[in-house]
């Protein structure tokens, strides 16, 4: 187990570097493609309009995870995009409502400040749904808004300190997944190994039985 981890150990920095390397490439991408950088299924942008309040205030930086809309259900908070006045646009609202026909879902949202649903956001495509919400950040939000406001854009900044914390994390599952299964091995292992000493004990015992049975 040692020697494993110490591999690993050796090993990190270069995952690390791979995932750096697949991270800006994914940033120029989506800059030229003006959409939100993601990373494992994750993303992250800046709230500019109160509509959630006081759920995600203005201001926050949010981050939300790619989901199946098979998975969606009522209360669930989703990013989507919505062609409003010619443009296409995302916004982080809560579903309301939904149907089902012929096998797709359509979803109606609303932000928790509106007094209603907009026409934009009535019965959007299974497509338009882009992701599901997992947290939020205030902190965040002020640090990105304060560098922002002195001419300079950060948020790709932290999206790949944010993104660098959810690849530890990861890894630090799939490490204590490891260590689980190893430990449920040795434990099987231990078990078989009792049960084949009790066998034999028990085949002695019935082997000293039998002789003290034929001695006159």
């Amino acid at each position: 187990m040692k020697k494993i981890l110490h591999s690993m150990t050796k090993i990190l920095p270069f995952i690390f570097f791979g995932l750096a390397v697949v991270l800006i490439f994914q940033l120029i991408t989506a800059i030229k493609e003006n959409k939100q950088p993601s990373l494992f299924g994750y993303s992250i942008s800046y709230v500019v309009t109160p509509s959630m309040e006081p759920t995600i205030l203005a201001g926050d930086l949010v981050l939300m995870k790619s989901v199946n809309p098979n998975d969606l259900n009522e209360q669930d908070i989703v990013s989507f995009i919505a062609n409003v006045n010619g443009k296409d646009t995302s916004f982080t609202h809560r579903i309301v409502d939904y149907i089902e026909v012929d096998g797709k879902r359509y979803f109606t949202t609303k932000g928790d400040n509106n007094s209603g649903s907009f026409e934009w956001e009535i019965n959007l495509t299974e497509d338009q749904i882009t992701s599901k919400y997992v947290s939020k950040s205030t902190l965040l939000g002020k640090v990105y808004i304060f560098v922002a406001g002195s001419g300079v854009n950060f948020i790709y900044i932290i999206t790949i300190i944010l993104f660098f914390l959810i690849a530890i994390s990861e890894m630090k599952t799939l490490t204590n997944a490891y260590t689980k299964l190893k430990i449920e091995k040795l434990n099987q292992e231990k078990e078989l190994l009792i049960q084949e000493e009790a066998n034999r004990m028990r085949e002695e015992l019935k082997k000293n039985a039998k002789t003290n049975t034929d001695e006159p």
